[in-house]
């Protein structure tokens, strides 16, 4: 029994150690997810300007880059997570990292599990012993937690310095980038108001036979050398 209390410790300190290395690779691929979609809007949004925003290439860049965005997802996020990994290769991890540990660790997951068949050829207390030493060299090095304090402390960076950088970038982009992120949006249409417009005033107007009308022609978010009245 205090072999399997033991082993039931050993345990959680298993699960400690794969929830921050999940932590760690969920920061890390948010933060790539992120960096890396901001280049992607902005080559999106860089293509429909380019292309004067046409329904074709409103349709072609929309795809463009919610695939894009979705690929680095899966890619950087929902398969690194959804990776399986085993108590005993969480065990090895941790002891490569921490060679204090020798192999005890491992041992002890293998050895104190309560459907092995140790017990047919070890004594329980030889387990019961291998338990208790493995554990008290995983309080010697803070139950793991040292293993991925700096690369937690990475990520977490990466993660700010990513976020700051793309605010800045979105903060300080060009007026292009303005004009067509309503065209990125799930819910905007594929050809809503060209951005790139001449207002005519006035517009429908009455003019009596004969006489003169100034019209004014106002070019929106263009210029041009030629004179607009």
């Amino acid at each position: 029994m205090q072999a399997k209390a033991g082993h039931d410790q050993l345990l959680k300190v298993i699960r400690s150690v794969r929830r921050r290395w999940r932590l760690r690779v969920a920061l890390r691929g948010i933060a790539i997810v992120l960096g890396a979609g901001v280049l992607v809007f902005l080559v999106s949004t860089f293509g429909m300007d380019r292309f004067r925003f046409s329904p074709g290439a409103v349709i072609a860049f929309r795809i463009f880059a919610y695939l894009a965005l979705v690929g680095l997802a899966v890619r950087f996020l929902v398969l690194p997570l959804l990776r399986r990994v085993s108590d005993q290769r969480v065990a090895l991890y941790l002891e490569e990292h921490e060679p204090s540990l020798g192999a005890r660790l491992l041992s002890a997951i293998e050895f104190g599990r309560a459907d092995s068949d140790s017990t047919q050829v070890y004594s329980a207390a030889l387990v019961g012993r291998l338990v208790e030493n493995a554990l008290e060299q995983c309080a010697a090095v803070d139950y793991g937690r040292r293993v991925e304090a700096r690369p937690l402390t990475r990520s977490t960076g990466l993660l700010a310095g990513t976020s700051l950088a793309a605010l800045t970038l979105l903060l300080l982009a060009p007026p292009f980038v303005r004009h067509s992120t309503p065209y990125l949006l799930p819910w905007g249409g594929v050809s809503p108001e060209n951005p790139y417009s001449i207002l005519v005033t006035p517009g429908n107007a009455k003019v009596a036979r004969g006489a003169e009308l100034k019209i004014v022609a106002q070019l929106q978010n263009f210029s041009s050398d030629r004179n607009s009245e």
